[in-house]
């Protein structure tokens, strides 16, 4: 089996849709996607297993900082190692883009990705309350990339 990753493009948003829909419980509509796919200083990175799309990331570049928007592995391809690749994309993207620092919002109760974020060195830095559409706090992580 091979791993690969390739940027997103319109052409994707359908699976991108598929995903946000199996893998969240608050998921991003088609619009939204688009939206962001169109915008500069985003970007969309499907991860593949040979031709399967296993899931992706998007974050975004303002400044001298990364903040990563989603996370999304399929529901039957969790456990295997995906979530590491894909954060540690994002990593390897925001030195590429000389940033300073990533950071990015949880949902207080996803302990697995809490836990996913805290071993690359992601620290929490604070919550924002109801800060999800049914009310529940995000927490706040920050990682400080070294020169």
């Amino acid at each position: 089996m091979t791993t690969s990753f390739r940027d997103a493009t319109i052409d994707d948003l359908a699976i991108l849709e598929e995903l946000e829909r199996i893998c969240f419980p608050d998921p991003w509509n088609v619009a939204m996607i688009l939206s962001e796919i169109l915008m500069p200083d985003s970007f969309y990175k499907l991860l593949f297993e040979d031709e399967k799309v296993i899931g992706y990331c998007c974050y975004s570049h303002v400044l001298d900082e990364v903040h990563i928007m989603n996370i999304a592995v399929r529901p039957d391809c969790r456990g295997k190692g995906f979530g590491n690749l894909l954060v540690e994309k994002i990593i390897s993207e925001g030195k590429n883009l000389k940033a300073n620092a990533i950071t990015l919002e949880a949902r207080e109760s996803n302990l697995v990705a809490r836990k996913l974020y805290e071993k690359y060195g992601f620290k929490l830095a604070g919550v924002r309350p109801r800060y999800y559409m049914d009310g529940e706090n995000a927490v706040i992580y920050w990682l400080y990339l070294e020169e």
